[in-house]
């Protein structure tokens, strides 16, 4: 069975610096992937890559049998691809509710469009995440905590066969890191979704990757189970500094 994404020797360079270098990894319907590295190793530049904020110098990318590489972020986002971002960036002057409401319509593929379907669709996704008491509040009121779970929300509103989630838990406490591991184990078996994530919180990676993708200086240096990359002689190398 072919995989859900295919990433074939994607470059990038920015001005003469090479932020990603003829990386490749398949990602399995279903698997959630891991994307791992220090900050500057390319994990953002590649999912930029893939969600077409940036276009790529070289390489394929294919997602559901079809190339993706060149198209705009919303023909991809319709084409199943949905993401979230570092810094949360919610519609700040606008309610938690029509927040996702706007991230339903961007992404509306064969759905009802009417006020009613809308509605109900945006409260069963708000109760899913947590956020159902939230909904009425203007999004610039909430918790970091909580504006990271609505950006989870706004990208999941989209209809997406994989959701790519960029550093959902940076900023949180142990214990709300621990509610978000929670929440997206939850979301993963109830929604049967495919995952990209990057994230430096190595206790997450752990409990929720089946595989993770270890980039360094824009290279693939390492790809298997959590438990085979952090015991990769490489990997330790690049993070502890023998080869930075």
């Amino acid at each position: 069975m072919s995989a859900l994404l295919q990433v074939t020797g994607v470059a990038k360079s920015f001005g003469g610096v090479r932020a990603v270098r003829d990386v490749s990894f398949a990602l399995e319907e279903g698997e959630v992937l891991g994307l791992m590295g220090a900050n500057g190793a390319g994990k953002t530049t590649l999912f930029n890559l893939i969600s077409g904020a940036v276009r790529a110098d070289a390489g394929t990318i294919v997602f559901a049998g079809q190339t993706i590489l060149g198209l705009p972020p919303n023909r991809i986002c319709r084409r199943g691809i949905g993401r979230t971002y570092q810094i949360a960036q919610p519609f700040p002057g606008m309610t938690v509710a029509e927040n996702v409401t706007v991230g339903m319509l961007y992404g509306l593929r064969r759905r009802d469009s009417s006020g009613a379907g809308l509605a109900e669709r945006v409260g069963s996704l708000l109760e899913r995440l947590g956020l159902a008491e939230e909904r009425d509040r203007l999004a610039r009121s909430l918790t970091l905590a909580k504006r990271k779970r609505l950006e989870v929300a706004r990208a999941l509103a989209t209809g997406p066969r994989l959701l790519m989630l960029d550093e959902v838990m940076a900023g949180l406490t142990p214990t709300e890191a621990a509610d978000a591991i929670a929440m997206l184990r939850r979301l993963h078996r109830s929604e049967a979704l495919t995952m990209l994530i990057v994230e430096h919180n190595l206790s997450a990676m752990m409990q929720l990757c089946d595989r993770v993708v270890v980039l360094h200086h824009g290279e693939r240096i390492s790809v298997g189970t959590p438990q085979q990359v952090i015991a990769d002689p490489r990997v330790i190398d690049a993070y502890l500094g023998g080869a930075a």
